[in-house]
């Protein structure tokens, strides 16, 4: 997988990589200098949002885990139209030194 690469083709040197001072790092290739992550947290909009809530789905992205490459949890949101489709990377650059 191409996820898999991006740290080592963006710090090939493998330098390392500054902490963060809040909830994030400062640009996305700062996070591929960090340690690589366990799950995967992906949105999943309803395709029929008026008649059934958005989710959000857990994935195993550990290769050393039984349960690899598998969905390990689905959070189903409380209400239809929650809108889980308004989160991403924004948290992370906007937030960084806070």
């Amino acid at each position: 997988m191409l996820s898999s690469l991006l740290p080592d083709i963006l710090n090939p040197n493998k330098e390392e990589y500054s902490a963060p001072n809040g909830p994030g790092y400062a640009s996305p290739a700062e996070a591929c200098k960090g340690p690589r992550e366990k799950y995967l947290f992906i949105t999943c909009p309803s395709s029929e949002p008026e008649k059934a809530p958005d989710a959000v789905v857990t994935i195993d992205v550990d290769p050393k885990s039984e349960t690899y490459g598998q969905a390990v949890c689905k959070l189903m949101m409380p209400n239809l139209g929650d809108e889980i489709h308004h989160m991403g990377w924004n948290i992370c650059s906007s937030c960084h030194g806070c």
